[in-house]
């Protein structure tokens, strides 16, 4: 066998990043076990904190690590502390890992004797394994049909096997995936309906038992999407009945299972592939199986079905079946867009004025989309007015943005800012109402409220955006949090003593609670408080105050350095 490329701590550094490796230094070697070398790969078992050994291995290349991967939850994409533990391995002790042969090739060299007896073997030590004898191999070129309860019991052993860590997704999907392939391989081989039974009944499993574990990454949900997409090859190849509608149904019953459990996006290239791929009488055999599941639905589960129905045979409806159909399943926005295709402007309104919840913001858009932007206007407007909804009165305002009209903006700002106040609505307020004119007159009855109202801490960050250091410092007893320190900050220039004052309590109580990084921030405020005395052509006062502070507190010894980076005199 050829020697693998050498390899560097700073390649794995490179690789798995500097945390990984100092984490994964303590697993070299005791934690490791079974090291080996298949060419350039690198294998190993790694214990760890979960009940089972993790599988470990890594490809090297002339650039370093190529590939990786390990079992562990955080190992997918091998730059784990288990990877990084094993290459930290094969740097200290190269002749540790045994060199085997390539799997393939072991068993391509071994007689069928050899084999037989190697299958007993491992059946000996593994009994589960007698599963496996089920699944449909090639044997001398041939290929068995699949056998649904064999795949059956397939998915049953590997689903009773994970256990119930928050993991088990991604280990069942891994043993399940070998299965996926096998449906690969009777298409490749020109087995189309051979392959659709395996597809649908490793889905079918799947599905049947997602619920008793946790699937995290989703790993399971992409063994299902490969079926379904393999469903669908099966599809564009099958011409002949009973399969074809099988191989639909598989198809619908995926969908189904996605919206009854919520919407995951399960297959969810189900529904498009039926759409492109099935026939006209399909498209309505479909249509009835959809019907047929409509009666168990409400809410968010009604409204797909009805868009899945729309697509599969909405053309074909006339347009009282058309609006019947989006009525029934909740699907006012294609119920409006059909109205007003025809012409019927009023009802579409009327079905707009009695939608209620967000979807009334899309309705309205759909309404200024196809010509009718005031009517939508009005429709908003009547609702904000009856219910303020701080949604509807933004899509207002925008409105009034756009055609122009300031002082309507303004005056929805202001509204806005009542329903929600906080910096960001004001600023928003101020901006428009600046530009329509009426900021100055429209700013104090705003600020006169929530003064009646108590909202002090409010009034400093509103004083403090409109940079009114009088009016913020006046508040100061009422400050929480940072607002002290952007108090003083405002102040610097018109009231300097007063922010001399901020800076030097919040200093102060800083070195009482201690701590370097408390000591680093005192540190810093107090060098605004040098600074400021220098504007005042103060700096005795300064430096004797400084002496004084060093004075007092000559033996913390972190605080005596912090202050000397921040360049407070001795």
């Amino acid at each position: 066998m050829t020697s693998p490329p050498r390899l560097t701590e700073a390649d794995v550094r490179r690789w798995a990043g500097d945390a990984s490796v100092q984490r994964g230094r303590p697993y070299v070697p005791d934690a490791l076990f079974n090291l080996r070398r298949t060419g350039r790969t690198l294998k190993a078992g790694c214990e760890g904190s979960a009940p089972h050994p993790y599988r470990v291995e890594a490809t090297l290349g002339a650039r370093g690590v190529e590939s990786a991967r390990c079992t562990c939850p955080v190992g997918g994409d091998g730059r784990c502390k288990h990877v990084a533990a094993l290459l930290l391995a094969w740097i200290a002790d190269p002749l540790s890992f045994a060199e085997v042969e390539d799997t393939t090739a072991a068993l391509e060299r071994r007689s069928k004797e050899e084999l037989v007896a190697l299958v007993r073997l491992m059946l000996a030590r593994y009994p589960d394994l007698e599963l496996l004898l089920e699944l449909p191999l090639p044997v001398g070129g041939a290929r068995p049909r699949p056998n649904d309860a064999a795949i059956r019991r397939q998915i049953e052993a590997v689903f009773r096997d994970a256990g119930d860590e928050w993991d088990a997704g991604a280990e069942v999907a891994a043993r399940l995936t070998p299965l996926v392939q096998i449906g690969r391989d009777y298409l490749r081989d020109g087995d189309p309906v051979a392959a659709a039974t395996l597809f649908e009944a490793l889905a079918r499993g799947v599905l049947e038992r997602y619920e008793e574990l946790h699937d995290e990454e989703g790993d399971l949900q992409e063994v299902v999407n490969e079926c379904v997409a393999g469903l669908g090859e099966c599809l564009h190849t099958v011409r002949d009945n009973p399969p074809r509608e099988r191989i639909l149904h598989a198809l619908f019953d995926v969908h189904r299972w996605d919206v009854e459990f919520g919407g995951i996006d399960m297959g969810y290239e189900a529904t498009d592939l039926i759409l492109a791929l099935a026939t006209p009488e399909e498209r309505r055999r479909v249509a009835g199986w959809v019907r047929e599941a409509l009666p168990r639905t409400e809410g968010w589960a009604r409204e797909t079905f009805g868009a899945f129905l729309l697509r599969l045979v909405g053309d074909a409806l006339d347009d009282e079946a058309f609006l019947r159909l989006c009525r029934d399943t909740g699907r006012t926005e294609d119920l409006v867009a059909r109205l007003l295709d025809r012409g019927r402007t009023e009802e579409a309104l009327a079905a707009v004025s009695a939608t209620t919840g967000p979807r009334l913001l899309a309705l309205a858009d759909l309404l200024r989309e196809r010509g009718h932007g005031e009517q939508a206007e009005r429709i908003v407007r009547v609702r904000a007015g009856s219910r303020p909804d701080f949604e509807l009165l933004a899509w207002l305002k925008e409105r009034a943005v756009e055609r122009g009209d300031l002082a309507a903006a303004a005056g929805l700002a202001e509204r806005l800012f009542r329903a929600l106040p906080n910096p960001q609505t004001y600023a928003a307020l101020r901006e428009l109402a600046r530009q329509a004119g009426v900021w100055e007159r429209m700013r104090p009855p705003l600020l006169e409220q929530l003064a009646k109202e108590g909202r002090r801490s409010l009034l400093i960050d509103l004083h403090l955006a409109d940079g009114d250091a009088r009016a913020a410092l006046a508040l100061l007893p009422h400050a929480v949090g940072d607002q002290r320190i952007r108090i003083a900050q405002a102040a610097e220039q018109e009231f300097p003593r007063e922010a001399i004052a901020i800076y030097r309590r919040a200093a102060e109580e800083l070195i009482r609670w201690q701590g370097r990084q408390n000591y680093a921030v005192a540190a810093g405020h107090l060098a605004r408080v040098g600074a400021l005395y220098g504007r005042l052509g103060e700096e005795h006062t300064w430096r004797e105050l400084a002496s004084s502070l060093r004075r007092e507190h000559k033996r913390l010894r972190a605080l005596q350095e912090e202050l000397t980076k921040a360049g407070i005199p001795d």
